[in-house]
């Protein structure tokens, strides 16, 4: 009967295996079943029994362990320290909504209790499933060797090294060419994606642009290194671990910006102190302390339960002290939490409330907020270019390997984003609208755009030269990365590299959704 067990153990781990959900592991998973389905026959019962006992204690522990590691989860040990870093999610209602994601269909638990029955009834029959057992693993073996990832880590070094060679530069020093204003507007949790899910076709914000890049890479799925990525963005993209090493002055988008006459400001829609973005990209960016947010009207409750304030109020503020300043020439890094997954209004049993009517309501509040501020920009009369950025998506559907709101791993669907280039004011009179970058970009081409306008900002009103310049941004292949993953596109194909270290060959249903022009 127990042998019976660990077939139906590993029965529903090769079901889940073949169709994607999880990646089986032969080695560890063939050493498991010597371990619990030992098939010698033995005479000596007493002897049998005891050593059975001894097994299965060994062999339990060891299978659930076995099932996470092949799982899509991230690492257990990185897993149980976020949730003992953050043990109030344990408790609330986000947890309850989260867990959600991953419930499986009715139809899966009926193929379940269907197959257990069948175990049962061979149990019964005397039969013994570990050569059945042995033959499906090997199965997994004569798969795996057909595996087409071989030549990714060569691939992936050389794209590292050329990334290695780009570098945008910034004028220095005293810039004879009129001045205007940066303002990067950094949004948790909007994907092309998620614009599809909650079917946002024409954004306003979208609409009012002159350049839409409809192929942009974050290059990441979590908020602190997408901060960092972009404030690293006049170089090349490198891996993630070398985010949080000293950096070149010349890779520093701050540190470029105040050379090349500009004050330099940050603001989030939280507390400065909260989630610890802010003491990151200080010590690694060398970016400005955010301003206070004392005193402005809340507009929700984050995940887990701090306030996150209107967007258009921490703007307006921001304004205001960017005007009493009187700098000729200022840059504004702005980041703003609302479409965070959890973030919801402060009333009891928030989490039974539809997760996408949530996050659908939050999005045409902040999409209002941001046109209204730079309808307030055009007002003061100052010229600015606004750069809207995503940081990643929230994951509102989810994939055979990764629940919805999981984004452990970046996923094509969560990092590619809709980035938008507004340019108001004097400066930038008869610019023309909706330009599409088709092509494949990541913060490099950012830098690129704000370097030539700092350079000759009379190229955006210039008869195709801002078309021009479009087309000419640098391309940057897809490399997307975590603390724990790799996603990477090598010959047209999407590869994710597993904890094993191999590299796996992305299931289809992950591949990006691409955006459109609205």
């Amino acid at each position: 009967m127990i042998a019976w067990l660990w077939a139906a153990y590993f029965a529903v781990k090769l079901w889940l295996n073949f169709k994607g959900v999880i990646a089986i592991h032969f080695w560890p998973n063939l050493a498991l079943l010597a371990l619990a389905m030992p098939y010698a026959p033995s005479r000596d019962r007493e002897g049998v029994k005891k050593s059975m006992i001894v097994r299965q204690c060994l062999a339990v522990p060891l299978g659930a362990a076995l099932f996470w590691y092949d799982s899509y989860l991230p690492p257990f040990i990185y897993s149980m320290k976020f949730l003992l870093a953050n043990r109030s999610l344990v408790f609330n209602g986000f947890s309850g909504e989260f867990l959600a994601g991953f419930a499986a269909k009715e139809t899966s638990f009926i193929a379940l209790a269907a197959l257990l029955a069948l175990f049962l009834f061979a149990a019964k029959k005397k039969l013994h499933p570990t050569p059945i057992v042995f033959l499906a693993l090997m199965l997994v073996f004569v798969e795996s060797l057909r595996g087409g990832g071989r030549g990714v880590p060569a691939d992936l070094q050389r794209f590292y090294a050329q990334q290695a060679k780009e570098r945008v530069p910034f004028p220095s020093g005293t810039v004879s060419s009129p001045p205007f204003d940066i303002v990067f507007i950094h949004i948790c949790s909007l994907a092309w994606d998620d614009l599809k899910v909650i079917h946002e076709t024409n954004p306003q914000f979208l609409d009012d642009a002159n350049i839409v890049f409809t192929d942009f890479n974050s290059a990441t799925s979590y908020s602190a290194p997408a901060a960092l990525r972009l404030s690293r963005a006049p170089c090349g993209q490198v891996a993630h671990d070398a985010l949080y090493r000293p950096w070149p002055p010349q890779c520093d988008l701050w540190t470029q910006l105040r050379g090349a006459g500009y004050r330099t400001y940050a603001q989030l829609n939280t507390a400065p102190a909260y989630y610890g973005m802010a003491a990151e990209l200080k010590k690694y960016a060398g970016l400005d302390w955010p301003g206070k947010v004392d005193g402005l009207p809340v507009q929700m409750l984050s995940f887990d339960g701090q306030p996150v304030y209107a967007n258009k109020p921490v703007l307006d503020r921001w304004l205001a002290k960017r005007q009493q300043d009187g700098e000729p020439r200022a840059a504004l890094f702005y980041n703003t939490i609302t479409l965070h997954t959890g973030g919801h209004k402060d009333v009891p049993d928030w989490w039974k409330e539809p997760a996408l009517d949530e996050y659908s309501q939050a999005f045409s509040s902040l999409d209002r907020d941001l046109v209204a501020f730079e309808d307030e920009l055009a007002r003061d009369g100052r010229s600015t270019v606004v750069v809207i950025v995503p940081e990643h998506g929230a994951a509102l559907r989810g994939t055979r390997i990764q629940a919805a709101q999981l984004r452990d791993i970046p996923l094509p669907r969560i990092t590619e984003v809709p980035v938008a280039v507004r340019l108001i004011g004097p400066l930038f009179k008869n610019v023309p609208a909706k330009i599409a970058v088709p092509a494949p970009s990541s913060y490099l081409a950012l830098a690129k755009l704000l370097s030539d306008l700092i350079s000759d900002p009379g190229l955006a009103s210039r008869p195709g030269a801002l078309a021009a310049e479009a087309g000419s941004l640098p391309a940057t292949g897809y490399l997307a990365e975590t603390q724990n993953w790799k996603v990477f596109m090598d010959k047209g194909q999407y590869y994710l590299l597993s904890k094993d270290g191999d590299w796996r060959t992305l299931p289809r249903e992950d591949v990006p959704i691409r955006g459109e022009m609205p």
